[in-house]
């Protein structure tokens, strides 16, 4: 038996791998680029509202400017926290990058 032929399985199961990796990686930065657009909706929709609201001529309450206010402190808050989830992706994605690039690496 030739030597190329006994190497066909340990070929095929590191070509298998290294399949296995790259897409766990492509699935991971999907979810990467869902949750950064995520992020930009929201902030789109933070500044959409603050443009509406900055056209409007009129003059608030206290209650409405407090309720205003909250309403914005609420869409920042959520803001940060889809930043800090774009960040574990982005984390992820890193992770899934380094296993790719190890067995390529490993197939060489």
């Amino acid at each position: 038996m030739k030597r190329t032929e006994r190497l066909k399985p340990v070929v095929s199961h590191t070509d298998k791998k290294e399949r296995e990796a790259l897409q766990s990686m492509a699935t991971c930065k999907n979810e990467l680029e869902m949750e950064l657009s995520k992020v930009g909706q929201l902030e789109s929709y933070k500044t959409e509202y603050l443009n509406k609201q900055s056209q409007i001529n009129m003059t608030y309450s206290s209650f409405e400017l407090r309720e205003f206010l909250r309403f914005i402190d609420q869409l920042d808050q959520t803001i940060n926290r889809q930043s800090e989830v774009v960040e574990i992706r982005r984390k992820a994605l890193d992770q899934k990058r380094k296993i790719w690039q190890s067995t390529r690496i490993n197939s060489k």
